[in-house]
Protein backbone atom coordinates (compact mmCIF):
# COMPACT_ATOMS: atom_id res chain seq x y z
CA UNK A 1 0.00 0.00 0.00
CA UNK A 2 1.05 3.64 -1.25
CA UNK A 3 0.73 6.33 1.16
CA UNK A 4 0.44 9.93 -0.04
CA UNK A 5 2.60 12.45 1.21
CA UNK A 6 3.62 16.16 0.26
CA UNK A 7 6.94 18.05 0.84
CA UNK A 8 7.71 21.71 2.17
CA UNK A 9 7.90 22.89 -1.74
CA UNK A 10 4.24 21.11 -2.27
CA UNK A 11 5.18 18.05 -4.20
CA UNK A 12 3.36 15.64 -4.04
CA UNK A 13 5.27 11.95 -3.62
CA UNK A 14 4.43 8.66 -2.75
CA UNK A 15 6.52 5.83 0.17
CA UNK A 16 5.62 2.34 0.02
CA UNK A 17 5.66 0.37 3.30
CA UNK A 18 9.35 0.73 3.47
CA UNK A 19 9.45 3.92 3.41
CA UNK A 20 11.13 4.72 0.03
CA UNK A 21 9.43 6.65 -1.73
CA UNK A 22 8.40 4.87 -5.52
CA UNK A 23 6.87 7.94 -7.33
CA UNK A 24 6.16 11.82 -7.04
CA UNK A 25 4.61 13.97 -9.01
CA UNK A 26 6.51 16.55 -11.92
CA UNK A 27 6.89 20.05 -11.32
CA UNK A 28 6.48 20.40 -14.99
CA UNK A 29 3.29 18.70 -16.23
CA UNK A 30 2.27 17.90 -12.35
CA UNK A 31 1.47 14.00 -12.97
CA UNK A 32 2.59 11.54 -10.88
CA UNK A 33 5.02 9.16 -12.52
CA UNK A 34 7.74 6.24 -10.93
CA UNK A 35 10.97 7.40 -9.95
CA UNK A 36 12.60 5.67 -13.26
CA UNK A 37 10.63 8.58 -15.30
CA UNK A 38 13.32 11.31 -13.33
CA UNK A 39 16.77 12.14 -14.11
CA UNK A 40 18.93 11.49 -11.30
CA UNK A 41 19.91 14.19 -8.90
CA UNK A 42 21.30 13.40 -5.32
CA UNK A 43 19.96 16.72 -4.07
CA UNK A 44 16.71 16.45 -5.22
CA UNK A 45 13.33 14.44 -3.95
CA UNK A 46 13.80 10.97 -3.76
CA UNK A 47 17.44 11.24 -5.55
CA UNK A 48 15.59 12.29 -9.01
CA UNK A 49 14.92 15.59 -10.42
CA UNK A 50 11.56 17.46 -9.81
CA UNK A 51 10.64 17.63 -13.80
CA UNK A 52 10.49 14.43 -15.54
CA UNK A 53 12.65 13.21 -18.64
CA UNK A 54 10.32 14.30 -20.99
CA UNK A 55 9.58 17.70 -19.42
CA UNK A 56 13.38 18.17 -19.34
CA UNK A 57 13.78 17.64 -22.91
CA UNK A 58 11.37 19.41 -23.76
CA UNK A 59 12.74 22.37 -21.90
CA UNK A 60 16.10 21.75 -23.57
CA UNK A 61 14.67 21.49 -27.27
CA UNK A 62 12.91 25.09 -27.01
CA UNK A 63 16.09 26.78 -24.72
CA UNK A 64 18.36 25.39 -28.01
CA UNK A 65 15.44 26.59 -30.33
CA UNK A 66 15.81 30.12 -28.41
CA UNK A 67 19.86 30.24 -28.62
CA UNK A 68 19.13 29.32 -31.95
CA UNK A 69 16.87 32.35 -32.77
CA UNK A 70 18.63 34.48 -30.63
CA UNK A 71 22.24 33.75 -32.39
CA UNK A 72 20.52 34.42 -35.86
CA UNK A 73 19.31 37.70 -35.10
CA UNK A 74 22.58 38.47 -34.03
CA UNK A 75 24.19 37.05 -37.06
CA UNK A 76 25.20 40.18 -39.15
CA UNK A 77 25.49 42.34 -36.30
CA UNK A 78 28.57 39.81 -35.19
CA UNK A 79 30.11 39.36 -38.14
CA UNK A 80 30.07 43.23 -38.85
CA UNK A 81 31.74 43.54 -35.24
CA UNK A 82 34.32 41.00 -36.18
CA UNK A 83 35.23 42.07 -39.57
CA UNK A 84 36.07 45.43 -38.26
CA UNK A 85 37.72 44.06 -34.81
CA UNK A 86 39.49 42.35 -37.75
CA UNK A 87 40.34 45.19 -39.84
CA UNK A 88 41.59 47.21 -36.76
CA UNK A 89 43.90 44.29 -35.06
CA UNK A 90 45.01 42.44 -38.01
CA UNK A 91 48.77 42.23 -37.71
CA UNK A 92 48.54 41.67 -33.95
CA UNK A 93 46.36 38.73 -34.86
CA UNK A 94 48.37 37.64 -37.44
CA UNK A 95 51.16 37.75 -34.91
CA UNK A 96 49.90 35.85 -32.40
CA UNK A 97 48.96 32.98 -34.86
CA UNK A 98 52.81 33.22 -36.01
CA UNK A 99 54.51 33.18 -32.69
CA UNK A 100 52.23 30.25 -31.80
CA UNK A 101 52.90 28.55 -34.84
CA UNK A 102 56.49 29.24 -34.41
CA UNK A 103 56.34 27.88 -30.81
CA UNK A 104 54.56 24.84 -31.91
CA UNK A 105 55.83 23.97 -35.37
CA UNK A 106 58.36 20.74 -33.99
CA UNK A 107 55.76 19.61 -31.92
CA UNK A 108 54.87 15.91 -33.56
CA UNK A 109 51.70 15.80 -32.52
CA UNK A 110 50.97 19.86 -33.46
CA UNK A 111 51.66 19.08 -36.90
CA UNK A 112 49.99 15.65 -37.13
CA UNK A 113 46.84 17.84 -35.51
CA UNK A 114 47.24 20.71 -38.64
CA UNK A 115 47.43 17.59 -41.17
CA UNK A 116 44.15 15.97 -39.86
CA UNK A 117 42.65 19.10 -39.91
CA UNK A 118 43.41 20.16 -43.68
CA UNK A 119 42.59 16.52 -44.71
CA UNK A 120 39.62 16.84 -42.84
CA UNK A 121 38.73 20.31 -44.57
CA UNK A 122 39.49 19.47 -47.69
CA UNK A 123 37.69 16.41 -47.84
CA UNK A 124 34.34 18.55 -46.52
CA UNK A 125 34.63 21.56 -48.62
CA UNK A 126 35.33 20.57 -52.00
CA UNK A 127 34.02 23.03 -53.81
CA UNK A 128 36.03 25.63 -52.05
CA UNK A 129 39.34 23.51 -52.73
CA UNK A 130 38.33 23.66 -56.61
CA UNK A 131 37.39 27.15 -56.65
CA UNK A 132 40.93 28.11 -54.97
CA UNK A 133 42.68 25.59 -57.49
CA UNK A 134 41.86 27.42 -60.31
CA UNK A 135 41.68 30.92 -58.95
CA UNK A 136 45.78 30.18 -58.41
CA UNK A 137 46.34 28.89 -61.75
CA UNK A 138 44.45 32.09 -63.27
CA UNK A 139 46.43 34.41 -60.64
CA UNK A 140 49.88 32.68 -62.04
CA UNK A 141 48.86 33.26 -65.96
CA UNK A 142 48.26 37.19 -64.84
CA UNK A 143 44.33 36.76 -65.67
CA UNK A 144 41.20 37.54 -64.22
CA UNK A 145 40.49 35.51 -61.23
CA UNK A 146 37.58 36.68 -59.44
CA UNK A 147 35.48 33.73 -59.40
CA UNK A 148 33.72 32.23 -55.66
CA UNK A 149 32.18 29.59 -53.99
CA UNK A 150 28.89 30.71 -54.20
CA UNK A 151 29.02 31.74 -57.81
CA UNK A 152 30.46 27.85 -58.27
CA UNK A 153 27.40 26.31 -56.23
CA UNK A 154 25.13 27.94 -58.59
CA UNK A 155 26.22 26.47 -61.53
CA UNK A 156 26.12 23.57 -59.81
CA UNK A 157 22.60 24.12 -58.94
CA UNK A 158 21.58 25.04 -62.83
CA UNK A 159 22.77 21.55 -63.47
CA UNK A 160 21.70 20.09 -61.14
CA UNK A 161 25.00 18.75 -59.90
CA UNK A 162 25.61 16.73 -63.16
CA UNK A 163 27.78 17.26 -66.27
CA UNK A 164 26.79 19.92 -68.17
CA UNK A 165 27.10 18.09 -71.42
CA UNK A 166 25.92 14.42 -70.69
CA UNK A 167 23.67 15.14 -67.70
CA UNK A 168 25.02 12.18 -65.92
CA UNK A 169 25.52 11.90 -62.62
CA UNK A 170 29.25 11.70 -62.44
CA UNK A 171 32.43 13.28 -60.41
CA UNK A 172 32.67 16.43 -62.11
CA UNK A 173 35.79 18.89 -62.50
CA UNK A 174 35.13 22.68 -63.88
CA UNK A 175 36.62 23.15 -66.96
CA UNK A 176 37.73 26.64 -68.34
CA UNK A 177 35.61 27.13 -71.81
CA UNK A 178 38.37 28.90 -72.75
CA UNK A 179 41.43 27.65 -71.64
CA UNK A 180 43.56 29.37 -69.45
CA UNK A 181 46.56 28.64 -72.37
CA UNK A 182 45.21 31.12 -74.93
CA UNK A 183 45.76 33.86 -72.36
CA UNK A 184 42.25 35.00 -72.35
CA UNK A 185 39.04 35.42 -70.01
CA UNK A 186 40.34 33.52 -66.76
CA UNK A 187 38.63 32.23 -63.58
CA UNK A 188 35.08 33.76 -63.88
CA UNK A 189 31.88 32.60 -63.23
CA UNK A 190 30.95 32.92 -67.58
CA UNK A 191 34.40 30.43 -68.23
CA UNK A 192 33.53 27.61 -65.79
CA UNK A 193 31.54 24.91 -66.72
CA UNK A 194 31.14 21.21 -65.09
CA UNK A 195 31.93 18.26 -66.79
CA UNK A 196 32.43 14.80 -65.63
CA UNK A 197 36.50 14.36 -65.45
CA UNK A 198 36.90 12.13 -68.51
CA UNK A 199 35.31 14.84 -70.60
CA UNK A 200 37.70 17.32 -69.27
CA UNK A 201 40.65 15.67 -69.66
CA UNK A 202 39.57 14.79 -72.71
CA UNK A 203 38.87 18.65 -73.77
CA UNK A 204 42.17 19.44 -72.57
CA UNK A 205 43.26 23.22 -73.62
CA UNK A 206 41.15 22.82 -77.37
CA UNK A 207 37.98 24.82 -78.48
CA UNK A 208 35.52 23.25 -77.01
CA UNK A 209 33.56 23.82 -80.26
CA UNK A 210 35.83 21.50 -82.18
CA UNK A 211 36.33 19.39 -79.68
CA UNK A 212 32.50 18.72 -79.48
CA UNK A 213 32.47 18.11 -83.15
CA UNK A 214 35.10 15.82 -83.48
CA UNK A 215 34.44 13.22 -79.96
CA UNK A 216 30.56 13.79 -79.85
CA UNK A 217 30.20 10.27 -81.45
CA UNK A 218 32.74 9.01 -79.81
CA UNK A 219 31.37 9.98 -76.20
CA UNK A 220 27.94 9.86 -77.34
CA UNK A 221 26.73 13.82 -76.77
CA UNK A 222 24.25 15.66 -77.45
CA UNK A 223 24.08 19.11 -79.45
CA UNK A 224 21.41 20.30 -77.33
CA UNK A 225 23.47 19.81 -74.29
CA UNK A 226 26.04 21.78 -75.53
CA UNK A 227 23.78 24.53 -76.83
CA UNK A 228 22.30 24.80 -73.25
CA UNK A 229 25.29 25.04 -71.28
CA UNK A 230 27.01 27.61 -74.11
CA UNK A 231 23.10 29.62 -73.31
CA UNK A 232 23.99 29.94 -69.49
CA UNK A 233 27.44 30.94 -69.89
CA UNK A 234 26.31 33.41 -72.19
CA UNK A 235 23.99 35.00 -69.83
CA UNK A 236 25.69 35.50 -67.03
CA UNK A 237 28.72 37.02 -69.28
CA UNK A 238 25.73 39.69 -70.10
CA UNK A 239 26.07 38.55 -73.95
CA UNK A 240 24.26 37.24 -76.85
CA UNK A 241 24.72 33.16 -77.48
CA UNK A 242 26.04 34.21 -81.25
CA UNK A 243 28.57 37.20 -79.55
CA UNK A 244 29.98 34.16 -76.74
CA UNK A 245 30.61 32.31 -79.54
CA UNK A 246 32.45 34.49 -81.51
CA UNK A 247 34.53 35.35 -78.54
CA UNK A 248 35.59 31.90 -77.61
CA UNK A 249 36.44 31.36 -81.20
CA UNK A 250 38.31 35.05 -81.09
CA UNK A 251 40.39 33.84 -78.24
CA UNK A 252 41.39 30.76 -79.70
CA UNK A 253 42.19 32.33 -83.19
CA UNK A 254 44.38 34.84 -81.27
CA UNK A 255 46.54 32.15 -79.38
CA UNK A 256 47.55 30.33 -82.85
CA UNK A 257 48.62 34.16 -84.17
CA UNK A 258 50.66 34.55 -80.95
CA UNK A 259 52.11 30.85 -81.06
CA UNK A 260 52.78 30.67 -85.06
CA UNK A 261 54.59 34.68 -84.66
Amino acid sequence: MLIKKQNREGTVYFVDEKGEIVSKECRGCKEIKPLCAFYRHPKSLGGRKSKCIKCCKEYLDSTRERQKAYRESRREKQAAYFAEYYKEHSGLIRKRASDYYLRKRDDEDFKESRREYKRRWRHENPQTVAVENHLKAARMRGLIANWNVEEAIRTLEHFDYKCALTGEEAKLHFDHVIPLSTGQAGTVCWNMLPIKAELNISKSNKNIFEWFDANRDRLSLEKYKLDEAINYLASLKGVSVEEFKEFINDCHNQNVQEECV
